[in-house]
């Protein structure tokens, strides 16, 4: 720092799991699902600056590998929070620590990265421009589960958010590239309660409803999807 003194960050030497960050039952089940690896698509984690995005990302990524739904896992990240690289179960995560500026070159390389006939998984830190919004659009476009965090208040503020980096606002193709490939949204924020700190989450399953929804920039309606994977989760354990 200017005045000399060091500015440091404590990096976990463990990447906790989803069970470790008190993430409910029914919201595991939501994210970890083995259709998806099979699939692909776009899992995002939303929410405002220190609500545990990151933690969550990275602790799905990992339970997938841990799972044996995912073989290989690849992460791009700017910096790098948990020491990730290594064996999760059988499956291998990648870490790559990418310097500022160079999301969107790194993106367009990592199709090559992903062993033939693997069920892999990509881990990329928080969208932060549009250059690295398009990339990433081709990469779960291809069949790859892709798991990202981005900055909002709530889902539609950060849906929001997406389309304008991506510049889907104005173009249906890539509004029709993210309904097609979007296929969860968690937005979540951090409580205190007498038991500690938790995870309180609002859900998205993206449903053919919510596809024509994306599809048409309508976002605004995006709130009866909400409502309908709330209240399903409602009935499930907890």
């Amino acid at each position: 720092m200017p005045n000399g003194t060091i500015a440091a960050r404590a990096i976990p030497d463990f990447v906790p799991t989803m069970e470790d960050l008190r993430i409910g039952k029914s919201y595991r089940d939501l994210l970890l699902d083995p259709e998806l690896a099979r699939k692909g698509g776009l899992i995002l984690v939303t929410g405002a600056a220190g609500s545990g995005k990151s933690h969550t990302a990275a602790a799905l990524t990992t339970d997938y590998l841990r799972s044996g739904f995912s073989n290989y896992g690849l992460t791009y990240e700017n910096p790098i929070e948990f020491q990730m690289e290594g064996f999760h179960g059988e499956g291998y995560l990648d870490q790559n620590n990418i310097p500022e500026g160079n999301y969107a070159y790194a993106l367009s390389h990592c199709l090559r990265c992903f062993p033939a006939n693997s069920r892999s998984v990509l881990f990329v830190g928080e969208i932060l421009d549009s250059d690295a919004a398009i990339e990433l659009c081709k990469v779960f476009l291809a069949g790859h589960l892709v798991v990202s965090t981005l900055h909002g208040g709530n889902i539609i503020s950060a849906m929001q958010r997406l389309f304008s980096l991506a510049g889907a606002e104005s173009n249906k193709a890539i509004r029709e590239v993210i309904a097609l490939s979007l296929r969860r949204v968690v937005h979540q924020e951090l409580v205190r309660t007498a038991e500690g700190v938790r995870v309180r989450m609002q859900p998205l399953k993206v449903s053919v409803t919510a596809q024509q929804l994306i599809a048409q920039g309508m976002l605004q309606n995006l709130k009866d999807p909400i409502q309908v994977t709330e209240s399903a989760m409602l009935k499930e354990p907890a």
